[in-house]
């Protein structure tokens, strides 16, 4: 009864772990270049990319001196 006991606690808390522990991914990823003047957005059009499946890829470049504040408070860049 112990032994049991004891093997689903293990099983449950090893459960816990391999569970909790994974990590979304960024489906874009964004860099600011120039000394802040621009913000390159880059990613798959398409996510999550599969094997032998059209895709592409999805670029937006944003000059931040031109930036105005977004009206829904959202990035004033206008990306994601």
């Amino acid at each position: 009864m112990q032994r049991t006991l004891l093997r689903f606690v293990v099983g449950v808390l090893a459960s816990i772990l391999v569970l909790g522990s994974t990590q979304h991914a960024s489906a874009h990823e964004r860099r600011t270049v120039l000394n802040g003047r621009y913000q390159f957005v880059v990613g798959f059009l398409n996510e999550p990319a599969v094997s032998g499946e059209v895709n592409s890829v999805d670029l937006r470049v944003s000059d931040l001196t031109q930036a105005t504040p977004a009206a829904d408070g959202g990035d004033a860049t206008g990306a994601p």
